[in-house]
């Protein structure tokens, strides 16, 4: 029987061969050297019940998520058809469901992974490759243990190449398969959970202000999103998320402590003032960076300065251009300052990763500008520090495409 459904799985593949790629155990905690992310970027995923993950593992026939019916006519397709089915799989969870579903999918996936694990992975980090691919390639392992200013200088100015598109990023199917499997790994058992914490974190805090009666000159709370398996994000949205989280990665990991200060003095002006990530971009070191900076102003600064106008353009895939909430915060204006000089209640919100589509439907749109009405210190340090006002620019007429 073996034998035979062997023979069916026969069909043209890759020279390449692709070690095991088995998550069904935890991550350990020897991160840097393991090829599977360290839980202790969260513990609140080490006892979901969704991290059955892929898996080379032999199945029963229990274990399947179709109904008894799918799971026949998938045990009955023949081998070419099994492995289509396979590549066309929009995500990893849903390729994991998959394989779960049926003993002879499960095999066929096994007998041609490396096609199927890599058309996957391309396909569920469009849009934010170049992060994901940093974060890699930022840990020691690949960088080295001993992690010199130059390795690091090197490694910063490749990532910025890689954002600009002036260094061409590797073709993906060159990559490594250990390194593909990392990133496999990391992004279904660390990148995923954390953001559907952090998307419930976000839209209950949205919730919580939408509710209030001093938000909403006392009417009644506003149905939105539901908790934290429940909430459907755009793939927008998804990428606004995964950016980041790859990004605060490479900011906020022990090991990575000459990088987090190099980093850090892209946003500070001195080698001598490294703090924490929350301190670099609080309002004393954006103010250091204007006033000390031999690189100030630049061309992000002199685009503030002239009050350069934005515009909403709509939430793209990749999204590319400026969220509906950045427009409407800075009144249609460029800015280029951030962190603490954004009122607190609207970082709760994640604010910079909502589609219009869902400020429209939480009614919430006008909760974004009215915050600087509650903000009157912040306000007058803009004043102070740059010279204009975020209540100024709410007159203009912002304009929509």
């Amino acid at each position: 029987m073996e034998e035979s459904v062997h023979n069916q799985l026969r069909i043209p593949k890759r020279n390449r061969p692709v070690a095991s790629f088995d998550v069904t155990s935890l991550p350990n905690d020897n991160y840097e050297d393991s090829a599977v992310p360290s839980t202790t970027m969260s513990g609140a995923y080490s006892n979901d019940s969704d991290l059955k993950h892929i898996s080379d593992e032999p199945i029963e026939e229990s274990q399947g998520c179709f109904k008894a019916k799918a799971t026949l006519n998938l045990e009955n397709l023949p081998a070419e058809l099994r492995t289509q089915l396979l590549l066309s799989m929009p995500d990893l969870p849903t390729l994991r469901a998959l394989i779960h579903a049926s003993p002879t999918i499960h095999a066929q996936y096994r007998y041609d992974r490396d096609n199927v694990l890599w058309t996957c992975l391309e396909r569920e980090l469009s849009g934010f490759f170049i992060d994901a691919y940093a974060n890699l390639m930022s840990r020691m392992c690949e960088l080295g243990s001993l992690r010199t200013d130059e390795k690091i200088t090197n490694f910063l100015d490749t990532y910025r190449g890689w954002l600009s598109g002036a260094s061409p990023l590797p073709d993906f199917q060159s990559i490594d398969s250990s390194h593909i499997h990392w990133m496999a790994t990391y992004h279904i058992s660390v990148a995923c959970p954390l953001a559907r914490m952090y998307s419930s974190w976000a839209l209950e805090n949205i919730k919580k202000t939408i509710s209030s009666p001093v938000a909403r000159n006392g009417t009644e709370a506003l149905p939105i999103a539901q908790d934290s398996r429940g909430v459907s994000l755009s793939r927008s949205e998804e990428i606004r998320i995964f950016r980041a989280l790859h990004r605060m990665r490479l900011l906020n990991i022990e090991d990575h402590e000459k990088l987090v200060s190099k980093m850090q003095r892209c946003l500070t002006h001195d080698q001598n003032l490294d703090a924490p990530v929350r301190t670099a971009i609080g309002l004393a070191a954006q103010s250091d960076r204007r006033e000390m900076s031999t690189r100030f102003p630049d061309k992000r600064d002199e685009a503030e300065q002239r009050q350069d106008p934005i515009r909403f353009t709509g939430d793209t895939v990749p999204p590319n251009s400026p969220p509906l909430a950045w427009v409407l915060l800075w009144g249609g204006k460029y800015a280029n300052i951030y962190g603490e000089y954004v009122p607190e209640p609207l970082r709760r919100w994640g604010y910079v990763i909502w589609d219009k589509i869902r400020w429209d439907g939480m009614d919430a749109k006008e909760l974004i500008a009215r915050q600087w009405e509650m903000e009157p210190e912040l306000v007058e340090e803009i004043k102070i520090d740059l010279g204009w006002s975020p209540l100024k620019s709410q007159s203009a007429t912002i304009e929509y495409e």
